[in-house]
């Protein structure tokens, strides 16, 4: 195995770990903030689309930026100073709220005709 290989291991059982430590969560999170990070663009373009009459947006794609929020919003809390507890109470509430924000993005877009059956 190569180095790349190594890193990707490592980065797979990071995300793969159950009872993670502090540290090992903010890495998770950033993980997933990678990952999801280009449904940020995708949105932005389906939108862009739709609104043009040239297309439609995606409940995936819609889902995918919920998911970044989520893990972009976990890395700012994780790197705050608050104690683990704390954190974990304002992922939570992030988390809802950002969820909450998901439905009313999805409903606005459907009401206007604008999402993907």
């Amino acid at each position: 195995m190569n180095q790349q290989d190594d890193l990707a291991v490592y980065l797979i059982e990071i995300l793969a770990k159950q009872n993670a430590t502090p540290e090992e969560k903010k890495i998770q999170a950033l993980i997933k903030s990678a990952l999801y990070g280009d449904n940020i663009f995708t949105f932005i373009d389906e939108v862009s689309k739709a609104f043009n009459g040239s297309g439609k947006v995606k409940v995936d794609t819609v889902k995918g930026v919920t998911e970044y929020l989520k893990a972009n919003s976990e890395v700012q809390i994780r790197k705050a100073d608050h104690s683990e507890e704390e954190k974990e109470r304002f992922i939570n509430e992030a988390s809802n709220r950002i969820v909450q924000g998901e439905v009313w993005v999805l409903g606005t877009l459907a009401h206007l005709g604008y999402l993907e059956d």
